[in-house]
């Protein structure tokens, strides 16, 4: 059986949520190097940073040798100068930690980690640096400086959404129609339309999405699938305008913005308009009936430096949600960015309405 390890992002919980929502058997995990098992590699590109297959080292001299690399880079200064002692064809070598990467390694040459019991770790794949920048930076319309949802983040959760989804409907093999009822800047439709599903955004205001996805059709990362736009509140029915949507990826709500400066009795009022927007939002989801998505996989404000009832423990307790308790879970890391006081608590339900 091939085994496989990747270099764990910074959201291990969220990372280790995504393997395991791909069928994956993790074996075991050292330091920041988590291995395992019984999954399609192809399925994992955003929880880890780099990922490979782990071979012994009759493997790697097999490889090296089929593939003759003119440059290897490793993280032991030792066993990359043995390499270069050993065969004619390596020119050049290079250090690397496991955490970071290089870029002239990961285009020209070969990286390649050593592990216990004489195994090695080859990397084959590295996140999509690429895309997450013209997204998050490039794209003309950004919210990155008011705590928009970063397209990492965004593809984790995606990631971990159509996993979901794929273990409650095995037989079903057409790909998904993700909707995205908080649309915003238009991050999760850019990502899912990437990653080549079909997808809808809805919004009180579509007019940023918009700018951002009409320019998408000049990149490099745009896919033939459908991105549909459409003007609404989640506030009003969501039957029948979405109810071809198979799978709820989103940021949510994080508007106001809290700042230092943000008041105690401000913040629990910001805190009561986002309780009463997502009871309004899994009410019209319940109202769906079967037409509801099957899985859901959204965040919701957490916030730093407050002394009330987080809104996810308040919209838990409440009655709009009750259909979707038993279903619901939470994982307890809360994604945060440095320098802001409100944090993301990502929520997920396999949507099986009593």
């Amino acid at each position: 059986m091939t085994s496989y390890a990747g270099i764990i992002g910074k959201n291990h919980t969220l990372s280790r949520l995504e393997l395991t929502s791909a069928w994956a058997t993790i074996t075991h995990q050292s330091g920041l190097i988590v291995f395992f098992q019984n999954v399609d590699p192809d399925h994992l590109r955003a929880g880890l940073t780099k990922r490979g297959r782990v071979v012994s080292s009759r493997e790697l001299h097999e490889e090296l040798e089929q593939k003759q690399p003119k440059l290897v880079g490793c993280d032991s200064k030792s066993q990359v100068m043995q390499w270069k002692k050993q065969y004619d064809w390596l020119k050049r070598v290079k250090i690397i930690e496991p955490i970071k990467t290089d870029l002239e390694v990961k285009t020209k040459g070969l990286e390649i980690i050593c592990l216990p019991r004489d195994e090695y770790l080859i990397i084959d794949h590295y996140q999509n640096i690429p895309l997450y920048e013209a997204i998050d930076i490039h794209k003309p319309s950004s919210g990155m400086t008011v705590g928009m949802m970063p397209a990492k983040l965004t593809h984790l959760l995606l990631n971990i959404a159509t996993n979901h989804r794929n273990q409650l409907q095995t037989t079903h093999h057409e790909p998904p129609t993700i909707w995205d009822p908080f649309t915003g800047f238009g991050t999760t439709n850019m990502i899912a339309n990437a990653l080549r599903y079909n997808t809808i955004g809805s919004d009180l205001h579509i007019t940023e999405a918009k700018r951002n996805i009409d320019r998408r059709s000049s990149q490099s990362f745009a896919t033939e699938q459908k991105i549909t736009l459409r003007k609404h509140d989640v506030t009003q029915s969501f039957w029948p305008l979405f109810s071809h949507a198979d799978v709820v990826v989103s940021e949510g709500r994080l508007w106001p913005i809290v700042t230092g400066k943000t008041q105690p009795n401000t913040l629990t009022h910001h805190v009561g308009q986002i309780v009463s927007l997502y009871q309004k939002f899994f009410q019209n989801i319940a109202n769906m009936g079967d037409q509801a998505p099957s899985v859901i996989v959204m965040t919701i404000p957490e916030y730093d430096r407050y002394d009330g009832p987080q809104p996810r423990e308040i919209l838990q307790s409440s009655a709009p949600f009750a259909p979707f308790a038993p279903s619901a879970t939470s994982p307890d890391e809360v994604y945060r960015r440095k320098g802001q006081r409100v944090g993301r608590r990502v929520i997920i339900y396999n949507n099986k309405i009593s």
